[in-house]
């Protein structure tokens, strides 16, 4: 039987296509992901910024799956979230000189910093951000979840974490609905960490954003931009989409 987590590494194309003969063995490609991915990581902790990884890689890297199987076909972008507070210009520096590093890497396409100002933390408290909603969290929900990448490390989150940032972002593109669907789908094969009583703040932030922001909901932008031509392929799928939020949230 296919896995959820199986299905996900065959469905999420992204990037480039690699020709077969373009691939080197398995632990080779993975250690120089990770490698990449590391020194990127350093890139930012040296400078006193604190980043997590997800998108395609850290979501593998988070659920055990092959970067391998997931990269086979077709190069990733490194996704990354910054742990506020940080100078936009400085980390935009910093984005600059990690593309440099990923350049060097024919398995990862880019590098792309991913739902700006929504984890905010000071010295004292921890919140779930969008526009000028604050909505306070408790800090081990952000804690690093130390994972590996062949022989690697890289700092990620929990993955019912991980898949319930989808509160903090905009408009959800149909491969990303995909993606968090399968993520959703595989923490039943896999042990919770963070209790769901800590993860409440997610639903709390997707309830204030339905009231003060409706259109810029992922239902609502789903909604909006289908209204002028409803087909039934797109109302199948915002039905899904509406099931799969009132699951998570």
């Amino acid at each position: 039987m296919i896995t959820y987590l199986e299905k996900f590494l065959v469905d999420a194309k992204r990037g480039n296509v690699l020709e077969q003969d373009e691939l080197e063995d398995e632990k080779t490609v993975e250690n120089k992901i990770g490698k990449t991915i590391s020194e990127v990581v350093a890139l930012f902790t040296n400078a006193g910024v604190e980043i997590r990884i997800v998108g395609s890689l850290g979501i593998a890297a988070v659920l055990g799956a092959s970067v391998y199987e997931l990269i086979k076909k077709n190069t990733r972008d490194l996704d990354l979230i910054v742990i506020d507070p940080a100078v936009d210009e400085h980390v935009s520096q910093l984005l600059e000189k990690a593309a440099l590093l990923v350049a060097d890497n024919p398995y990862i396409a880019g590098v792309d910093q991913v739902f700006v100002h929504r984890i905010i933390q000071d010295q004292a408290n921890t919140y779930l951000a969008y526009k000028d909603i604050r909505v306070a969290v408790d800090s081990s929900v952000i804690a690093k979840n130390n994972v590996h990448i062949g022989e690697y490390e890289i700092p990620s989150f929990y993955p019912e974490v991980m898949v319930r940032l989808l509160a903090l972002g905009g408009p959800l593109r149909r491969k990303d609905w995909q993606k968090a669907r399968y993520l959703f789908k595989s923490l039943r094969e896999i042990e919770q960490v963070v209790p769901t009583s800590k993860l409440l703040p997610f639903r709390e932030v997707t309830r204030l954003r339905r009231e003060q922001y409706p259109r810029d909901t992922i239902l609502g932008t789903a909604r909006w931009q289908y209204s002028r031509f409803m087909t039934p392929e797109r109302r199948k799928y915002i039905f899904h989409l509406e099931r799969f939020m009132q699951s998570i949230f």
